[in-house]
Parts: C-alpha cells; sequence; structure tokens
C-alpha cells in the first residue's frame, strides 16, 4: 500500500467537511458518517489537498515528523475514505470458490419499526446480489405499524413473512424465524445491514472447514464509516458492558487472521442447524442485548467454537453513530434497563463459581456509581432504568 502511494497526488474528498463537537475534531464521511481526527492528523489532512506527496515531504512536517509517518498517515487517511488517490488502483473484488451442492441458507431478519426501512431496501438488494445463491429469506413482521407486506412489492426479494400481532421480544422473533426455517444453516440478519456479495458463501466456507463450529461472526463495518470496524464477534467481560471486539478500528486487515472470537454478534451472524439443534434456541428471558453472547457461550460451554469469516463483509448502521445532521443518538433509559438486565442474567447464567461473585461485584460496583451520578444530574429516566433493571434481576 505504501509503495502505491508514493507515486500518487493526493487531494480532498469535495464532498466531506469539518465540524467541531465538544472540542474535537470531526471529518464526515460521504456515507453520513464522522471520523475523530487528532489535531496532528487533521492538519496533514487539510494540507493534502491538491499537494503531491514529495511536496508535503518537503514541507514543515520533515522537521517534526519522519517521511515514514508522514506516508502512514496518508495511506490511513486514503484508506479511510477521507483523501482520495488521483491514480486508480486495481481492483481489489475478492473471488470466492463456488460450492458444490450448496446448502439451503435461511436468512432470518425481524423487522419492528418504520425506521428500519430506511436501510432494509439495500438489505433486500444485497440478499439477491449474493453469489450464493441457495437462500430463502424469512421475515419476521414484529407487529409493526405499516403494511410490510405492501413495501415488499417493490422490492428485489423472495422472502416469505411471518407476522405477529403483538410485539414479540427480540430473541422471541428470532426463534420463531428459526422455527419456521428449512435450511441447513441458519443467518440471523439485522434489516440495518448490507452484505458484500461474497459474504454468505465466506460464511458457509467457514463453517464447512470446522466440525465444532457454533456460529461465524462476520467482520461488521460501520454502514456510514465503512472502512471503520464496527466489530468481528463481541465479548462480555467482568467490567463495562458487553463490547464488540476491535470496534472503531479502521480496517487494514490487522485482525484477518483471526479465525476464532469469543461469540458472535446475532447482527450478521451464521448457525449451523446442528449446532441450534444442539445448544438450543434462543434464551427468551433476555428482551435486548447479551442474547447473542448468552448463546455463543453456552454454546462454547458445551465444546462447540465460535469462528470469524474476516473475507464476510457486512456493513450495519448500528446505534450510536453520529447523524449527519449533528444530533447524536444516545443510549436510551429504555435501552439502558435491557443492557443492566441482560449482563446480570448473562453473569449467573454462564459465569460460574467463584469467578461469577468478581463479575456481580463489578456490576454492582459500576451500576450503583452511575445510579448515584444519574441522581446527582436529574437524570431520571436512567434512575429508573438502572433500579427497574435490577428490580427485574
Amino acid at each position: 500500500m505504501l509503495r502505491i502511494l508514493l507515486m500518487v497526488v493526493k487531494y480532498h474528498n469535495p464532498n466531506l467537511h469539518k465540524i467541531i463537537r465538544d472540542k474535537k475534531s470531526l471529518v464526515s464521511t460521504p456515507f453520513g458518517g464522522y471520523v475523530v481526527l487528532d489535531d496532528w492528523v487533521l492538519e496533514v489532512w487539510e494540507r493534502a489537498e491538491g499537494t503531491y506527496l514529495s511536496d508535503l515531504e518537503r514541507g514543515i512536517f520533515t522537521n517534526e515528523i519522519s517521511t515514514k509517518t508522514i506516508r502512514g498517515t496518508l495511506a490511513c487517511l486514503a484508506e479511510a475514505g477521507l483523501l482520495k488517490r488521483e491514480v486508480k488502483r486495481g481492483s481489489t473484488e475478492t473471488t470466492f470458490t463456488e460450492i458444490e451442492n450448496p446448502s439451503l441458507v435461511s436468512i432470518i431478519v425481524v423487522v419492528t419499526t418504520a425506521n428500519e426501512l430506511e436501510w432494509f431496501g439495500e438489505c433486500l438488494t444485497s440478499i439477491a446480489n449474493q453469489y450464493y445463491q441457495s437462500i430463502e429469506t424469512i421475515i419476521v413482521d414484529n407487529a409493526t405499524t405499516f403494511d410490510l407486506s405492501k413495501w415488499l412489492e417493490t422490492r428485489p426479494h423472495h422472502a416469505s413473512v411471518i407476522g405477529n400481532r403483538y410485539t414479540l421480544k427480540f430473541s422471541e422473533a428470532l426463534n420463531l424465524g428459526a422455527f419456521s426455517a428449512k435450511g441447513d444453516f441458519l443467518l440471523f440478519l439485522n434489516p440495518d445491514t448490507k452484505l458484500e456479495r461474497g459474504a454468505v458463501a465466506e460464511m458457509v466456507t467457514r463453517a464447512g472447514e470446522n466440525h465444532h463450529c457454533a456460529a461465524v461472526a462476520t467482520k461488521l463495518r460501520f454502514w456510514h464509516a465503512p472502512k471503520f470496524l464496527n466489530g468481528l464477534g463481541n465479548n462480555v467481560t467482568d467490567f463495562s458492558w458487553g463490547s464488540d471486539n476491535a470496534i472503531g478500528h479502521l480496517d487494514l486487515g490487522q485482525f484477518d487472521h483471526w479465525t476464532e472470537v469469543p461469540s458472535a454478534c446475532f447482527a450478521a451472524a451464521l448457525i449451523p442447524r446442528d449446532a441450534w439443534n444442539a445448544v438450543g434456541p434462543i434464551d427468551e428471558g433476555f428482551p435486548a442485548y447479551y442474547e447473542d453472547s448468552e448463546w455463543c457461550y453456552r454454546a462454547r460451554l458445551l465444546g462447540y467454537d465460535v469462528h470469524v469469516a474476516p473475507k464476510a463483509v457486512v456493513y450495519h448502521v448500528f446505534g450510536g453513530w453520529w447523524r449527519s445532521d449533528n444530533e447524536q443518538t444516545d443510549l436510551s433509559a429504555p435501552k439502558l434497563r435491557n443492557v443492566v438486565y441482560g449482563r446480570l442474567r448473562f453473569a449467573t447464567k454462564i459465569v460460574g463459581s467463584p469467578l461469577v461473585r468478581r463479575f456481580l461485584r463489578n456490576y454492582i460496583l459500576e451500576d450503583w456509581t452511575n445510579l448515584l451520578l444519574a441522581i446527582g444530574g436529574l437524570k431520571w429516566s436512567f434512575v429508573k432504568a438502572y433500579l427497574s433493571g435490577w428490580l427485574g434481576f
């Protein structure tokens, strides 16, 4: 990558702009997201417009920063989509080996609100464009307040729709879709995702290479900042919330050597039917959050492995992205309640004695510290969320 960079002119993407928020400099992406840059990287970005690399190297940076650092910074800015190369590079599209006698993959998508339709059309299009064609799509209409079937008439799909009269928990809706699926593989997919063309083929190949595979995690990238990682699977520790692995990193392939992860994020995860039957359905005691981790950790306790397919790339809107209208989506009080409850349920189900005592002790300290801060800040909806999560547990 750096060798190619030496031969090209750098210039700005004219569609990008800079804003200042909370004393941080953010540069927009062409997809509606924002990337935070530190002061020096921002200065490199601003000076790179219409400039040859050789001119930058002869500039003021040479006295302070090594040429190697300048080149690396420009390479990362280009890979992040914040700078353009004048010289086009060759195609980097991955080719996939055709799978003989492909097994049926059942894609299960739960739709609950009209807001999800903003992205669901592209999700369906990405399913229709997969190289892997042995697919059935099951859409669980989770008591939506609009005519989903009519909306689907204008979209490319061959999906069957399961309608619910009442809104189910997310875990219940996924189980309902899985119960109706006919495939040898179940692929749970959020409606705010879209898949690269080889994603399903890569997941199926990865699962077939491992006899004790419970699930295959994908490489999730942010929809609005598509060069940055949303995660490769997730994990739960004895402090803070469960987290996506490698979240926020610029994807330069530095994690592509990973073969296994603690658990798979069910925003996009493939599960072989045999593993599903052995491990059992998703625990419907989880209203939302931690249900995917609990299922995967439970599978590992039974001797299965959770694998990752780094070449199976899926773009995810994600709940906490920076909006282009300068509004930030925070964790709402209802979501906070579910997170507080979910990690307590996860710990007491999965973490064995005596380790569970350390988990619960740390969770108590963290939650009650945050509760007191919420009281001090007069954030009564958050106070109620913490108390409700613990009382529900």
